[in-house]
């Protein structure tokens, strides 16, 4: 019975896994201008940065695969990640206590740092054209997708 039980809970994971793969490539559609695709990304390397130890160049690795991922210029996630991490590195030696609330709190501010400028470098610099709705939906969906990420990677460990 026990052997059945983690079975189940591999498969489980397994199937989180897939599941967290494939949703940034799947896209959908809640208009026919506005579609749902949250930066699952994100979540992972904020995961990855408060509750491991993660060097600068792994992180600029780390942003060209998904700056060229997304089809995106090189780098143009870069600066807002190595911005974020300077504030994660600013908050983590003011907060001591933290909990899944407080870590939830301090995501959004990643998530809006790294995406407002990742916003700005494509929009502005690149003269590039971004609908706003889709880029407030955008931010929602992933900032509403870290308490689920967060599960799976936690699962995960154990």
């Amino acid at each position: 019975m026990k052997v059945q039980f983690e079975r189940l809970q591999k498969l489980y994971i397994i199937f989180l896994y897939l599941f967290i793969i494939i949703l940034p490539f799947q896209v959908f559609l809640i208009t026919n201008n506005c579609s749902i695709n949250p930066a699952i990304e994100l979540a992972i390397i904020y995961y990855f940065l408060t509750y491991r130890k993660v060097k600068i160049t792994i992180l600029c690795i780390i942003s060209i695969f998904f700056d060229k991922l997304h089809g995106i210029v090189i780098g143009s996630s870069l600066i807002g990640l190595v911005i974020a991490n300077i504030y994660l590195y600013y908050v983590s030696q003011r907060i001591t206590h933290r909990n899944n609330f407080n870590n939830f709190l301090l995501f959004v501010p990643f998530c809006l740092i790294v995406s407002v400028s990742k916003f700005f470098i494509v929009v502005f610099l690149l003269n590039n054209n971004i609908d706003n709705f889709n880029f407030i939906i955008h931010l929602i969906t992933t900032i509403l997708s870290y308490p689920i990420i967060k599960t799976v990677l936690s699962i995960s460990e154990y």
